[in-house]
């Protein structure tokens, strides 16, 4: 794997063989990869706390860079200009960074497989936000894409940790609110099969909500919230779901200017 690694935080920088046996085991070839493990927590962030919560999205995130930039607000301590030298960026934040080995290995094996399905397809997690403005059980488990990273993440811990640690773990996860006990309790269920297609669950996914997705997409268009057009019905129409999802996603243009 071609990457750069940032280790701005000491206590990452001390799982540095766990974190290079979990890329092993991903597997994954990229050039152009920075992964940045930091010092600090996304203060900049409007739902941030200073304690670990349910916000999932506080612990890492991963963005293909060239297509839709580091997100906004990013932590203080990402250079902006990082954009010009890297197509694939991963943070972890200071609270993963420094978290138990297990915890560690989660997020990180999950934000892994991220890159993964967007070296599959681009546009891949670009479609999959659209679902998160559909009301779901659970937000982030729902949506295929996550499902898909929480699966692997399961499975890589386990690897590394062995079956009963990792139970032990999701079963210590799953007390302290009503979110963590549903989210945490099936995830200890959570199987993925060898043929799980995200691209088809994806596709599937919108198809079952075409209707609330085409009016959400419209009112993000009018009121310019998005860089992003999603022919709907040309991806819920083409049989391939690899093809439908690559051709049905173009950048919006304003003023014959494409952002």
């Amino acid at each position: 794997m071609a990457t750069n690694i940032i280790f701005k935080n000491k206590e990452a920088k001390k799982k540095e063989s766990l974190i290079k046996v979990i890329s092993d085991l991903m597997s994954i070839s990229c050039d152009q990869l920075c992964i940045f493990f930091a010092t600090e927590d996304n203060q900049n962030r409007p739902n941030w706390k200073n304690k670990y919560d349910d916000n999932y999205d506080l612990q890492g995130f991963y963005v293909k860079i060239d297509l839709e930039g580091i997100p906004s607000p990013w932590p203080d301590e990402i250079n902006c200009i990082l954009g010009k030298f890297y197509e694939h960026f991963i943070w972890i934040s200071k609270r993963i960074c420094e978290s138990e080995d297990i915890h560690f290995a989660w997020i990180y094996a999950h934000e892994l497989q991220h890159l993964k399905q967007s070296l599959k397809n681009p546009y891949l997690l670009i479609v999959a936000k659209l679902l998160k403005y559909v009301k779901y059980e659970i937000v982030d488990i729902d949506i295929p894409t996550e499902f898909e990273c929480d699966g692997k993440a399961k499975h890589i811990v386990a690897r590394i940790f062995g079956e009963e640690k990792s139970n032990a773990y999701i079963n210590k996860m799953s007390v302290g609110s009503k979110y963590n006990e549903a989210r945490y309790g099936r995830l200890l269920q959570l199987k993925i099969s060898p043929e799980y297609d995200v691209e088809e669950e994806i596709q599937r996914a919108i198809y079952t909500n075409i209707k609330t997705l085409k009016e959400f997409q419209k009112q993000m268009q009018n009121s310019a919230s998005t860089n992003w057009n999603i022919d709907i019905d040309r991806l819920c129409k083409c049989e391939n779901p690899h093809n439908a999802i690559m051709s049905s996603v173009t950048k919006i243009s304003f003023n014959d200017t494409t952002f």
